[in-house]
């Protein structure tokens, strides 16, 4: 999805074919800021897998990568032995194997993670520098200009270009400031808002996760049985 997609179709949703109401620049900042909005809703708009090189030590962050991090979303594998890495408890850890932040260097075998600070993460072993580990993160938005609107592909897939368009209409209405046109740019950007969560409900229907044979309730736990 290009910028100039939305740029279209907002143009002609707003009736402003000639940019008389709304320039380029502030609907191109609209464009922007609602892939933020996107993919703060819905990270896995912004999910890329890539090879995370580690630092010394436990600590291990995903926002100098390239493109920044915004989020760990898991931590797949370590790349020089190929093995799985788990996610951990990290009260487990530390009840384990106290010391373990200091202990001795070498291949990650799991990893610990905190909601509340969404860049960062600990492994162990400590992690040798240089070491690479497989790892799925939400990235940052690409910020597009009048430059590359036609060339660069907005960060999330086309499948939410409903929603992005809604919100730039509702910044676009919001401009005007009174009247009916503060009550449709809260519409649109509650439409904006339902089709992301519609499109969870959708996803989470039909994701492997919840349609594998070990994710199906037991024989007759839906009619109340065990």
């Amino acid at each position: 999805m290009k910028g100039s997609d939305i740029l279209t179709r907002a143009r002609t949703a707003l009736n402003d074919a000639d940019a008389v109401r709304w320039t380029d620049a502030e609907l191109i900042q609209w464009i922007n800021d609602g892939c933020k909005f996107i993919v703060g809703l819905r990270p896995d708009a912004g999910s890329l897998t890539a090879v995370l090189t580690l630092v010394a030590g436990t600590r291990q962050s995903v926002a100098g990568m390239a493109p920044p991090g915004l989020r760990l979303l898991d931590v797949i594998r370590e790349e020089a032995t190929g093995n799985g890495v788990r996610l951990v408890d990290r009260e487990v850890l530390d009840a384990e194997v106290p010391g373990w932040h200091k202990a001795t260097p070498g291949p990650v075998d799991c990893y610990v993670f905190d909601n509340r600070d969404p860049t960062t993460f600990y492994v162990f072993p400590p992690a040798v520098a240089g070491a690479q580990l497989e790892v799925m993160y939400v990235r940052a938005p690409v910020e597009i200009s009048s430059a590359d609107v036609s060339s660069a592909t907005l960060t999330p897939p086309d499948v939410f270009l409903d929603s992005l368009l809604n919100y730039v209409l509702h910044r676009a209405k919001m401009k005007e400031g009174e009247g009916i046109d503060v009550q449709v740019s809260a519409g649109l950007r509650s439409l904006a808002e339902q089709l992301l969560t519609g499109k969870a409900s959708s996803d989470r229907a039909f994701s492997p996760d919840f349609n594998s044979p070990g994710a199906r309730p037991a024989p007759g736990a839906l009619s109340g049985g065990v």
